[in-house]
């Protein structure tokens, strides 16, 4: 049973998970200051961060499992990463640049 869960994809990619964690916190690390890496404020940015690319992602996957290949989901992203931007530099109101 042991060793059925150890061969699993899941286990294995939650250990490199795990791992990556760990070398960043010690990466971060500065002396006389606190650890902020695994602050609970610095992991809801990083999930916020990643949920763009994770919805994202899932559209993409849905898409690609139906049959009909799309990769232009990328590309898109950046188009109206860029756009938004730059309404919202040249001073349009973030309702009005977003939607």
């Amino acid at each position: 049973m042991l060793k059925r869960i150890l061969a699993t994809r899941e286990l294995g990619i939650a250990l490199v998970l795990l791992a990556e964690i760990g070398i960043f916190a010690v990466l971060c690390r500065q002396p006389g200051r606190p650890n902020l890496f695994l602050e609970p404020e610095a992991l809801l940015k990083v999930v916020r961060d990643a949920a763009v690319l994770g919805l994202a992602a899932i559209g993409a996957t849905v898409i690609i499992i139906s049959g009909g290949i799309d990769l232009s989901v990328g590309s898109v992203i950046a188009l109206v990463t860029v756009v938004t931007a730059t309404l919202l530099r040249a001073g349009m109101a973030a309702p009005l640049a977003v939607g």
